[in-house]
């Protein structure tokens, strides 16, 4: 596919076909609709669908795709100063015949309920720590865990003044809490302050993080620490902008393994927009080693190209793509899309290529259409 997702949690209706399922959701849509009607709560409905066609270079990433999803949000304000808020999506199809696919639930639930100063949030929402994480570039001992497939997190936020709290905790498959989460930021005036802390859980480390951005003399300054276990990473990183130009640059001091370092150099003027990106880590026990050089022009007429070359060295893989992806606007959320794109990753085609412009594209030949609504 065009895109990662998320695995869904299927949604048990028996042995119904499509049609009962376009029933269950025409039943939810009237009852929700009713709903909104008696207590003024605003409900709304989107979605987004593709078909499309691969040809890749290996028989997993062959053919036609294609997907469709109904996304729901729902929000009240209540009598009380709160609002109370729910998301969610349904997988209707996807890369099957529509009458044989069962709808799926997806993972990214999400219920709040929160106040100018408060909230709590329940369902598909980051962690306390990696939330407020402010890095300096690429630091080895900042690792601290992202919400992933199938996990859901318990999340509560304070403010108080210039000072944003939050604090998380998992929730487990027997439906307990734990490994708790906490992330402050604080807006000094001249600086802003940023302390993580991560609990250990799991496979998880036990992870703090302490960090301070400023602006000096017209440059974007951060400096970070962060410490697992016994060992720690120290990064400092500055931004600097000279007209169409920005250069952004870090260094990072590891207590074991080479130092990091990197440069990032972005230029746009008008349609044009031109990136350079070079940097040297240190990953875990390998040393990691990447550029890429893309570039983006948007013709006026709806339609836009985006190029680029990307690579990536170390002694555990050697990757790289070269690509180029063409997109025109047809107007009213529908648009086409070619791509064509030369990658290796392992020795072996790449099926998911994150490039400049936020696409992410299949190894080979992909055309595809595509909607939202």
């Amino acid at each position: 596919m065009s895109a990662a997702h998320k695995d869904d949690q299927v949604l048990d209706l028996g042995s119904e076909k499509y049609s009962d399922y376009h029933s269950a959701i025409l039943l939810a849509s009237v009852a929700l609709t009713a709903f909104a009607g008696a207590a003024a709560a605003e409900v709304s409905f989107g979605g987004d669908a593709a078909i499309g066609y691969i040809d890749g270079n290996t028989v997993a990433n062959n053919g036609m795709y294609w997907n469709a999803d109904l996304n729901v949000s729902a929000s009240q304000e209540l009598d009380n100063g709160l609002t109370a808020a729910a998301s969610f999506h349904f997988n209707i199809t996807d890369n099957d015949n529509v009458g044989g696919d069962p709808v799926t639930v997806g993972d990214d639930f999400v219920l709040s309920l929160t106040s100018a100063t408060a909230g709590l949030v329940f369902g598909d929402t980051e962690f306390a720590a990696v939330s407020a994480w402010k890095s300096a570039g690429s630091m080895l001992r900042d690792g601290f865990r992202e919400i992933g497939a199938d996990e859901t997190v318990l999340k509560g936020n304070v403010s108080f003044g210039s000072v944003e709290a939050s604090v998380s905790y998992l929730v487990t498959a027997g439906n307990d809490l734990q490994g708790a989460d906490i992330g402050v930021t604080a807006d000094l005036g001249a600086a802003t302050v940023v302390v993580a802390y991560q609990e250990a859980i799991g496979t998880a480390d036990e992870i703090l993080g302490l960090s301070a951005a400023t602006t000096l003399g017209g440059a974007d300054l951060t400096v970070a620490y962060a410490k697992t276990g016994d060992e720690d990473s120290i990064g400092a990183k500055v931004g600097y902008a000279m007209g169409d130009v920005k250069v952004t640059a870090f260094y990072v001091a590891e207590s074991l393994g080479d130092d990091g370092y990197g440069v990032t150099v972005d230029y746009s003027a008008g349609a044009l927009s031109v990136q350079g990106f070079y940097e040297n880590v240190w990953n875990a026990t390998v040393l990691e080693e990447e550029y890429r050089l893309q570039g983006q022009y948007d013709l006026g007429n709806g339609l836009v190209v985006t190029a680029g070359l990307i690579d990536g060295d170390d002694v555990a893989d050697d990757d790289f793509a070269n690509y180029l992806v063409a997109e025109y606007d047809l107007g009213g959320g529908a648009s086409v899309l070619a791509s064509f794109v030369d990658g290796k990753a392992g020795g072996v085609g790449s099926t998911d290529v994150d490039t400049f412009g936020g696409y992410e594209l299949n190894d080979g030949t992909t055309l595809e259409l595509s909607f939202a609504f």
